[in-house]
Parts: C-alpha cells; structure tokens; sequence
C-alpha cells in the first residue's frame, strides 16, 4: 500500500507504508476522526484479508475483527461505516472496532452513494443490480435495475444518480444508466456497453462534468 510522501505535493510522489504483503486493496475511506480504512479481498490468505485502518496517516495498519474479504467502503454523516464484502453489506458504529451484518448476505457489493435525502444506494459486482436503503444500512431494497456487474456510482448536483456497469459479454450492454427518481427506476444513457467494456469508477467535477 502507497500513501502521500508530503501533502503538499498533490499525489506527485509515493513512498510505501509498512503494509506491503499483499495488493489486493479496493477500498479506502476517512472517518471525521481521521482514521482512514482500508478494504482486502485477497482470497488466498485469511491473514490478509478483511479491513485495517490506520491512526498515524497511513504509515502503520491494524486489522479490525471481523474478518471478510472488503470490496467497497462509505462513511454516512452519521459517522456509520458500510462495507460491501463477498457475501454481505456491513456496517460499524465504532469507528471500525466492530462489523454488524445488514439483512443483505449474498453477493459481491461495489460502489455505494448517498442521495440528498439521505437514501444509500449500492451496487452489486456480481449480477444482483442495484439496490437501496432509507435506515442507514441496516435494510436493502431492490431497485427495477436488476442484472449486470455494476460498480461506479455517482451523484450529480442535480441529485441525479448516474450508475456504470461492467459489460462481460455479447448478451450483457448495459453500459452507463441514470436515475432521476431517488434510485427507483433507471433509464439508459447513450452509453451502451460492448464486450470487454468495464465503467468501474464515476465521479463529479465542481462544474458538474461527470467523468467515467
């Protein structure tokens, strides 16, 4: 694992951190504590696995408890951390110490995203489509959107909720979708995906410009 060399530099130089026996990190996040986490998901070494966090700024990692590969981090303004692992969504009211388990047990879960009215929406790598919650986590609703491999998700000033799925076929052009309606239903952009095409990463500038 990398981290900032100085800050001041802005992401020019990298030197590694003392977690450096394993590569298989997809997720990362901060707490208004100033802890940041980590997500694992190597699936070849229980001991690697799971989420560790960092109290000096990322030089040194510590594992939390439970122990589960880790494919997407969110903090909520509550403070509540959410981790979408290979079978479930959890979520931690401790800064990390403890994972609670939500009523969500299958499936890999990518991206997360909040609306303006407080809705957390997330995104299933492996074909369960996209999903919703109005308790912070605790709960998930399937949306009309169901199928595909999603993993970016975004959302614009305008509150529209913009979703990327990965295209592993002929048969599966899902491509890039938006929701105007709270995540409820989806509709397609002009986007539509070809096989091979993966629109894993979503993100707004301060101008509005979305980027894929």
């Amino acid at each position: 694992m990398l981290k900032l060399k100085e800050a001041e530099k802005a992401g020019e130089t990298w030197i590694q951190s003392n977690k450096k026996d394993t590569y298989y990190w997809c997720a990362l996040c901060v707490t208004s504590t100033g802890r940041i986490f980590a997500g694992n998901n190597d699936g070849r070494d229980d001991n690697k696995k799971g989420i560790w966090y960092s109290d000096d700024n990322g030089v040194n990692w510590t594992r939390s408890t439970n122990i589960f590969s880790c494919y997407s981090l969110y903090v909520i303004s509550t403070g509540r951390i959410l981790a979408g692992s290979g079978t479930s969504i959890w979520y931690s009211d401790d800064n990390g110490l403890n994972w609670t388990q939500s009523n969500k047990t299958t499936q890999r879960w990518g991206s997360f995203c909040v609306t303006s009215t407080g809705r957390i929406i997330v995104a299933s790598l492996w074909g369960e489509g996209i999903w919703y919650s109005d308790d912070n986590g605790e709960t998930w609703v399937r949306s009309n959107k169901t199928g595909s491999d999603w993993y970016g998700l975004c959302v614009t000033p305008t509150g529209r909720i913009i979703a990327g799925a990965t295209t592993v076929s002929s048969t599966s052009r899902d491509g890039i979708w938006y929701s105007d309606d709270n995540g409820l239903n989806w509709a397609q952009s002009n986007i539509v995906g070809v096989s091979g095409s993966e629109w894993r990463s979503l993100c707004v500038t301060q101008t509005g410009r979305i980027i894929a």
